[in-house]
């Protein structure tokens, strides 16, 4: 649902602030490469429930994933929930 959803953008934010590389089209790759048990670990769901909010991010242009690593678009609102923890 919807809280699983924000604390899945929360943790995408923590992991921003861990460590990021800037991309050529103003994206973001995380440093970080959890793997979808972890993520689900992190947040409290299952790892069937993080691939459904992946693909649902994803379908909204709010992450991209790209060989197994997480990608933030420049108008992603992990930027933010980034900003708050700063």
């Amino acid at each position: 649902g919807a809280r699983a959803e924000i604390r899945l953008l929360m943790y995408f934010a923590e992991l921003f602030v861990g460590g990021h590389t800037e991309l050529a089209n103003g994206s973001f790759r995380l440093s970080a490469a959890p793997t979808q048990e972890e993520i689900g670990q992190a947040i409290g769901v299952t790892r069937e429930h993080v691939n459904a909010l992946l693909a649902e991010l994803e379908r909204r242009d709010v992450i991209r994933r790209h060989n197994g690593r997480v990608i933030v678009p420049p108008r992603s609102p992990v930027l933010e929930l980034r900003e708050n923890l700063l």
